[in-house]
C-alpha cells in the first residue's frame, strides 16, 4: 500500500498551526476529558489534513483507531472552519440518514451569536437544537398543523436526501404495520417513484434539494454517494464543492442478483404494453441472450463467469414509464442493464428451488468518488492495522494512506469460545431429516417455531449467566431476521430482547443489536465490558465469490474471512477495550474460517474455558442428532446421581439392548465424542480410561 506522512501530503498555509491548536482545544472541551499525548498527536495530523490543501489527487485514507475521536474532530473542524472561512464548502458522507441528521444538529447553526445565547440560557443545548431542527413535524403529519416547523435552513450543515418515510408528509411505511389485519388505509404505501412524481406537497426531502446550496456543508449518505456513479443528477448535485470527507469506508463493489423468472415477467409486461415495436424488439434480443447463457446444473455453489455483452447498452428511456408503479421492476431493469454492461456470473438460487439467476459485478475505484473535489479524505479505522491492509478494496483502489500515526494502547481480550451450531438454519430446523417410503432422505425447509423459540430461550439463559456472573454491561450481536425457504420470518433480534426481559435481567446491563446495525461510528457502548456474538452473518457463498471476482483477489474464503474480521474488530472496538481496559468476548458459533486466529494478530488474546450449560448441542439437538450414539450415551449418563459409579461395560450393555442398538465398539469410540466430554465436564463426571469407570463427583462449588 502507498503511504505518506503528513508533511508529504499537505501544503501548509500561513498560520495553520494556530488553527490546528484551536481545533484540538475545542475537541478537548467537547469531550471534557484528558486524552493521551499519542492520541493528541494523531488528531493534530488529522486536523492538519482537514485544514490544508494537499499535494496528491488520490483519496487519502486515515486509519485512526476506533475511539480516537475521528468523527468528533470532524465536527469541531466544521464548526471552526465556518467561523474563519465563509467560502469553505464541503460534502460530508455519513453511513445512514439518521447519522446525517445528528451531524447537522451537532454542527450547530449559522448565527454564531444566537448559538452563544443558547449556550448561556439553555439547560440542554442539544435538546434545543433538536427542537429547532425537527420542529413539530410528527404533529403536522398526524393533525395537519404544527406550532413549529423544522428549521433546517438555519443550520450550518444540510442533509441532502431523497424519499424517506420520516420526511414524507403524505404516506407511511406499511412495513411498520406487519401485523395489521384487513386492508391497510391508503396512506400506507410501498415506495415507488410515482409517490414523489405526482406529489404536490412540500416535504423535507424536497426542501433539502431546493436549499442545500445555501449551506457551506452538504451531508449525504453512503448510499447517495454510491448512486452518484450511475445517476448524473445525483453526481451534479454534489459537485462544485472543494472537499469530500467520507466517515467510514464507502462501498466499492456493485453486485446484484436477478432471477431469470423476474426478467421473464418484465418481458411479458413489455410484450403486452403499447411500447413501440423497436423497443419490444430490443427486449426480445436481450431475452434471447439471457436464455442462451450457460447456467450451472444445481445450486451447489457453482458459477459460470460471464463477460460483458455490451458496455454501452441502455434500455430505451420510455420503458421505465410503464413500471413507475412497481419499484421492484425498475430495480430489476437497472440490474439487467448493469449485467449487460459489466458482465458477472450465472448460478442457481437454492432458496428459489434451484431457479436460474444471473449476477452483475462491477468494481468502482475509490477515485471515481473524488473526481469532483480538490481533496478527498476517508476516515476508516479498520482499513489497516499493524501495517497490514485488512480491507482488500484498498489493495485495488488507487489510494494513499496517512502514515506516521501513533499506535494506541488497547486492553486485552479474554476470549470465551464455544463451537456451537448457530447458523440460521440450525436455529429453526429441528426435523431436518425426513425419510419417505422409499427410504430416500430429504430435508424439511419449513421453520419450526417451537424449536426456534426453545433455542432463543437457551441462548438467552447463557447470556443471563454471563451478565449475572460478571455484573457488567453486555453488548449482544445477533441476527436481525431468520427466514425459512418459504418466507416465514423469525424476528431473532426482537425475540431475543424480549426473552432477556422475560428472564428479568436489568435492561441497563445489556443492549441487543443485529449484525449491520449502527454500532459502528458510535460511542454508546464505551462503558461495556462484555460482548457476545451469537452466530456469524453468512451472506452466502455466491456473495463472497462475486465479491472476490469484483476485487480480483484469489480466494472467496479469504474474502469472507477478511469481511468477518473487519466486522468483528469494529464491534469489539465499540466497548471499553478502546479505553485500554480488558474485555470479555464470547463467541457462540463454529469458527470454520479461522476468525479467532485472525484476531490474535490484532489483539492480546487469552483463551478462556467456556462450557455452555444450556445451549450446548444436547438440549437443542435436532431429531437426526438425537439418533446418534453420543446422544444415547449422554442420556444414560444423565441417570447417574452424585457418588454413582458406572462401568463402561454396563453402558455398552444398556445401549446394545435398545430398540435401535449400538455395538460395544461404537460406544467405546463415542465416549470420546466432544459433546460427551463437555456434558461430563458440566455434570462433574469423570472417566477413568484404565479402569473403564465413570464416576459422578460433587460439583466443585459444593466441595469443602
Amino acid at each position: 500500500m502507498e503511504s505518506k506522512n503528513i508533511k508529504e501530503l499537505v501544503i501548509p498555509t500561513p498560520g495553520y498551526t494556530t488553527h490546528v491548536k484551536n481545533v484540538i482545544n475545542n475537541f478537548k472541551k467537547t469531550i471534557n476529558r484528558v486524552i493521551p499525548r499519542r492520541q493528541e498527536e494523531n488528531l493534530k495530523k488529522l486536523a492538519s489534513l482537514f485544514l490544508n490543501k494537499v499535494k496528491v489527487d488520490k483519496p487519502i485514507v486515515v486509519n485512526l483507531d476506533i475511539g480516537e475521536g475521528k468523527s468528533t474532530l470532524l465536527l469541531e473542524f466544521i464548526k471552526y472552519i465556518y467561523e474563519i472561512d465563509k467560502d469553505f464548502s464541503t460534502v460530508i458522507v455519513k453511513k445512514t440518514l439518521q447519522e446525517g441528521r445528528e451531524f447537522c444538529i451537532n454542527a450547530g447553526i449559522k448565527d454564531i451569536e444566537f448559538t452563544r445565547g443558547l449556550l448561556e440560557w439553555s439547560i440542554d443545548l442539544k435538546k434545543e437544537l433538536e427542537n429547532l431542527y425537527y420542529g413539530d413535524i410528527e404533529k403536522y403529519k398526524e393533525y395537519g398543523f404544527a406550532d413549529e416547523f423544522p428549521q433546517e435552513d438555519i443550520f450550518i450543515a444540510r442533509l441532502l436526501r431523497g424519499f424517506n418515510y420520516k420526511d414524507c408528509v403524505e404516506y407511511e411505511d406499511p412495513n411498520e404495520k406487519k401485523n395489521f389485519i384487513g386492508k391497510m388505509p391508503d396512506h400506507y404505501r410501498e415506495y415507488s417513484p410515482v409517490l414523489c412524481k405526482n406529489c404536490t406537497r412540500t416535504c423535507g426531502a424536497k426542501l433539502s434539494r431546493w436549499t442545500v446550496a445555501n449551506h457551506p456543508v452538504m451531508v449525504i449518505t453512503h448510499q447517495r454517494l454510491f448512486l452518484s456513479n450511475d445517476l448524473d443528477k445525483i453526481a451534479d448535485s454534489i459537485s462544485g464543492r472543494k472537499v469530500l470527507i467520507i466517515d467510514e469506508k464507502i462501498e466499492t463493489k456493485d453486485i446484484g442478483d436477478v432471477l431469470l423468472d423476474q426478467w421473464e415477467a418484465i418481458l411479458t409486461k413489455v410484450g403486452k404494453s403499447s411500447l413501440s415495436d423497436g423497443v419490444k424488439e430490443q427486449f426480445n434480443k436481450i431475452g434471447s441472450y439471457l436464455n442462451q447463457l450457460q447456467y450451472p446444473e444445481r445450486s451447489d455453489g457453482s458459477i459460470v463467469k460471464i463477460s460483458p455483452y455490451d458496455p454501452k447498452f441502455e434500455f430505451d428511456a420510455t420503458v421505465y414509464g410503464i413500471f413507475m408503479d412497481d419499484y421492484e421492476d425498475i430495480e430489476t431493469l437497472v440490474a439487467v442493464e448493469k449485467f449487460i454492461n459489466y458482465g458477472g456470473t450465472t448460478s442457481r438460487n437454492w432458496r428459489k428451488d434451484d431457479k436460474k439467476q444471473f449476477s452483475y459485478i462491477r468494481y468502482i475505484d475509490l477515485e471515481n468518488y473524488t473526481k469532483h473535489f480538490e481533496k478527498t479524505i476517508i476516515l476508516d479505522a479498520t482499513s489497516a492495522r499493524n501495517g497490514e491492509v485488512l480491507d482488500e478494496d484498498y489493495k485495488k483502489s488507487n489510494v494513499v494512506f496517512l502514515n506516521g500515526l501513533n499506535k494506541m494502547t488497547h486492553g486485552k481480550i479474554n476470549l470465551y469460545y464455544s463451537p456451537q451450531k448457530t447458523t440460521k438454519s440450525s436455529l429453526m430446523y429441528k426435523n431436518n431429516i425426513k425419510t419417505d417410503k422409499s427410504k430416500e432422505q430429504y430435508r424439511s425447509y419449513i421453520g419450526d417455531r417451537n424449536f426456534y423459540l426453545m433455542n432463543v430461550e437457551l441462548i438467552a439463559q447463557e447470556v443471563q449467566d454471563i451478565i449475572n456472573s460478571t455484573n457488567e454491561k453486555t453488548l449482544i450481536i445477533c441476527y436481525k431476521l431468520i427466514v425459512d425457504k418459504y418466507g416465514n420470518e423469525f424476528n431473532f433480534e426482537n425475540d431475543f430482547n424480549e426473552m432477556l426481559k422475560f428472564l428479568k435481567l436489568d435492561s441497563k446491563l445489556f443492549s441487543v443489536r443485529h449484525f449491520g446495525a449502527a454500532t459502528t461510528g458510535v460511542n454508546d457502548f464505551r462503558e461495556y465490558k462484555n460482548i457476545v456474538f451469537i452466530g456469524m452473518l453468512n451472506k452466502g457463498e455466491l456473495y463472497y465469490t462475486n465479491k472476490t471476482i469484483a476485487i480480483g483477489s484469489g480466494s472467496s474464503k479469504v474474502t469472507a474471512l477478511n469481511e468477518y474480521l473487519i466486522d468483528c474488530i469494529q464491534q469489539i472496538g465499540r466497548i471499553c477495550i478502546r479505553e485500554g481496559k480488558d474485555v470479555n468476548v464470547y463467541m457462540l458459533f463454529e469458527d470454520r474460517l479461522g476468525l479467532i486466529k485472525g484476531l490474535t494478530k490484532h489483539y492480546s488474546l487469552k483463551r478462556m474455558n467456556w462450557l455452555p450449560k444450556y445451549f450446548n448441542g444436547i438440549n437443542n439437538a435436532t431429531i437426526s442428532k438425537q439418533g446418534g450414539c453420543w446422544f444415547a450415551i449422554i442420556n444414560e449418563l444423565k441417570k447417574m446421581k452424585e457418588g454413582d459409579i458406572k462401568s463402561l461395560k454396563s453402558l455398552q450393555d444398556a445401549l446394545k439392548s435398545r430398540s435401535k442398538p449400538f455395538q460395544p465398539d461404537t460406544v467405546y469410540r463415542y465416549v470420546q465424542h466432544i459433546q460427551v466430554k463437555n456434558f461430563m465436564a458440566i455434570q462433574s463426571i469423570t472417566y477413568n480410561k484404565a479402569e473403564k469407570i465413570f464416576k459422578k463427583n460433587l460439583p466443585k462449588a459444593r466441595k469443602k
